[in-house]
Formats: C-alpha cells, structure tokens, sequence
C-alpha cells in the first residue's frame, strides 16, 4: 500500500505537551472529557508543534468519538496545520480511519482544503488505497460545491456492500447530461462512478483523462460524440478494453434520470444496464450513483458467469 509523506507523527514528543494532548493521543476518552470540563482549551496546539490541534491527532490516531467530542466542545474542524496545511480530515482520510471522516463531514468539515500540494483529503484517501474513505469524500463532494460553505450536518451515505469480482479491464466514457443539467453535475458524478468501480476486485479501469492521452484530438471527438452501441464496442476495442460502461443523466419533470450501461467490446452487445429515477436534486443523485453502480456491477458479473466455457 502506497503512503503519502505528510509528516504526520503528531503524536510524537508528549512528554513536553499538556495533559490533554497526552489523553487524546492515548485515546482516554474519559479522561479527555474531564479535562475538558476543568477547562482545557479544545483547539490546543503546543508549542513548536507547527500549529498540530488536538483534533488533527484525534483524527490521525482515529479516535472519532474523542473528534466527536472535541468537535462538541468548540474545536475548529477546518484549521491548517502550518507547513504542510493538512487538516483533520486530511489526517484521517491519510490514514483511513472512516468512522473519524464521517464524524467530521458531518460536523462542517471541507472536502474540498487543500494541503500545500493542492490535494484534497479525497486524493490522499485515493493515492494510499482507503476506497471507503475515498468513496465518503467523493460524495461529500458531490454535494457540497467548491467555495460553498459546508452545512453543520450532512447526511453522505456510504455504500458498503460487497461487490462481486469481475475480469478485464472498463473504458469509463464522462457521464453526460442531458438538457438541462446543470454543467458541473455529470463531471461530479463521473468522480463518484469511478470512486465505486474502484472498489471492484479484478478490474481495471480506464478514465477519461486516459482516454485524453491514448487518443489523438480527432479521436478524442469521435470518442465523445459516441452515442450507440457500436461505437462505444470500437473505441472500447482501439484501446484494448474488455467493455465500456457510460452514463446519462437527464431531467424528466422535477426527477433526475440516472442510466448506465455496460457494453462489451468484442461482441458490441449489452452486458447489462441499470436506469434509476430520483428526485432533481444533487444530494438525491450522489446518493443514488454507488448503489446503481452496484446493480450494474451484479449484471456484469453474471455476464460473465455466463459466457464462461465450463
């Protein structure tokens, strides 16, 4: 499993830090409690720490209900550690502590800081391999824009079942939108889709910014304008793909529609479909894509149960 190199280590040195340092990094949450109550400052940071918050080593050590709790008492969720600008959720997302995620995007945190390298929680989630917490952060993404100021409660689901295995490798086409969809939307759904077909065992995926790179610009415009069956088997075929999955979503009256299909891309055939209607709305929809995407999962697989020689 790849690691990202943010420096973490916050729980180093507490010798020379106040006792509630030292509680929460030992995960006493009883103990953190009363010193609370005596009135220990919650968004304590010692010093030559580099501005490191007793929430940001809850979040590292993945102690959500001591977050919960410091949260409670008036921590600050968003605060940037000085150097690398990390914030809680990025520690906790860095070392996948989902239980520590969820309990700060529900609190207000932003998905969308970034650290000195201007990546978000999401891309560290991605780069060491965490898929659920990866998933969680797409969708708060989904919902909430950048430069919007994060609700005090989200409600972000996470899909957890488990996915059947498939075999080969999926071109993933940019989900389009249809009429009057708001322009961002397809893009964000593109990012949950690919967050949950990452959580399938056995398959590889292909995004669009490889297929920007494999293809020369004419192709490109074939590839995008494609919007049958057939062609979507030949651009899945060009680049050596197994199938191609691609998505719609359109409005009908005050619902989104939500449609995916999988084609394969040796026989130009369907391998299975999925349409789902929910209400015109960006929450209902990011809530909507993991489990359409595990239904479409299921009938790939059975496709492929079906089709191998016994």
């Amino acid at each position: 499993m790849k690691r990202v190199g943010l420096g973490l280590a916050l729980g180093a040195l507490t010798a020379c830090t106040a006792p509630i340092w030292r509680a929460v990094d030992k995960g006493d949450l009883a103990q953190v409690e009363r010193l609370l109550d005596a009135g220990s400052d919650p968004n304590y940071n010692p010093p030559n720490f580099g501005g490191s918050t007793l929430l940001m080593l809850a979040a590292e050590q993945g102690h959500a209900e001591i977050a919960r709790l410091l949260i409670e008492r008036g921590a600050l969720v968003d605060t940037q550690r000085e150097g690398n600008k990390a914030t809680a959720l990025v520690y906790a997302a860095t070392r996948g502590h989902l239980e520590v995620v969820k309990v700060l995007l529900k609190h207000g945190a932003n998905p969308f800081k970034v650290g000195v390298d201007n990546r978000t929680a999401r891309m560290y989630a991605q780069d060491v391999g965490f898929r659920e917490a990866a998933l969680l952060l797409a969708q708060a993404e989904a919902v909430l824009q950048p430069g919007a100021s994060p609700p005090a409660s989200a409600s972000l689901p996470v899909a957890t079942e488990k996915l059947p295995p498939l075999r080969g490798s999926a071109l993933v086409m940019e989900v389009k939108g249809v009429g009057v969809v708001p322009a961002h939307v397809p893009s964000v759904a593109t990012k949950i889709l690919l967050a949950r077909l990452d959580d399938v065992e056995g398959l590889r995926t292909v995004t669009p910014e490889d297929l920007q790179i494999m293809l020369s610009v004419e192709k490109q415009k074939d590839a995008l304008g494609c919007d049958d069956v057939k062609c979507m088997a030949e651009v899945g075929g060009a680049l050596g793909t197994d199938f191609v999955i691609y998505g719609q979503i359109a409005v009908m009256g005050s619902q989104y529609n939500l449609s995916l299909t999988a084609i394969d891309s040796q026989r130009s055939t369907a391998l299975g479909r999925v349409s789902v209607l929910v209400a015109a709305n960006e929450d209902a929809l990011a809530e909507s894509i993991p489990n359409a995407v595990a239904s479409l999962v299921v009938k790939i697989a059975r496709s492929q149960e079906t089709s191998t020689p016994q």
